[in-house]
Formats: C-alpha cells, sequence, structure tokens
C-alpha cells in the first residue's frame, strides 16, 4: 500500500497571480501554478518533447508551454491542444499556514 508523502515546496509570498514556479522535490523537476487563488502542481516537463515548462503563461484556464504552444488543462492536465498529445503529470498540492507541499506517492 502507497502513501503520499507531503514535500515542504515553496511559500505563498513567492506567488502573484497568473505565476507558474519552477521547484525541485526530490529528484523530480516540479512546476507549481497559483491562479485564481488555487494551486496546482505538475511535473514540469511538457510531454511534446520533453522539455521543461518554465516559463509557460497561463490563458483561460490552461498552461501553455513556452516551446511550441501546447496547451494543457490546469484542473487535471488534460491536453488541451496539439503539439502535445499526453496529458501532464498532476500532483496533489496543499497549503498550510502560508507554507505550499506536494504530495508524491511514497514508492515502498
Amino acid at each position: 500500500m502507497s502513501n503520499v508523502i507531503w514535500y515542504e515546496a515553496a511559500t505563498l509570498d513567492d506567488f502573484s497571480e497568473k505565476t507558474c514556479k519552477p521547484v525541485w522535490i526530490e529528484d523530480k523537476a516540479m512546476l507549481i501554478v497559483y491562479w485564481h487563488e488555487k494551486l496546482y502542481a505538475f511535473l514540469n516537463n511538457c510531454p511534446h518533447e520533453n522539455l521543461p515548462l518554465t516559463g509557460a503563461t497561463i490563458e483561460d484556464d490552461e498552461i501553455v508551454c513556452p516551446h511550441h504552444g501546447a496547451r494543457f488543462c490546469l484542473l487535471n492536465g488534460a491536453v488541451m491542444a496539439p503539439p502535445a498529445f499526453e496529458d501532464l503529470e498532476i500532483f496533489p498540492i496543499k497549503l498550510e499556514y502560508k507554507t505550499i507541499y506536494i504530495g508524491i506517492q511514497d514508492e515502498f
């Protein structure tokens, strides 16, 4: 049985509306997005060509890849427009007293 392990990733003070911030959790490059006072966490990787999403923009509840313009839904990581055809990997995220935590499944 696997459990989620919560890792401290950032503080809310690091974010303003429409912020996409890369962070490292263990050996994973992650991207935290702050949009309409909600937080989202994704693997910092566009599945189109395995390039980082650092520098992505947020438009109409979608993450827009800075490299080739692929679009992904903020709510569930689903691909919304090519050239990508695979969804983003999403992670649970929570906020406690201005500290942001990302949950990663325990492999054991």
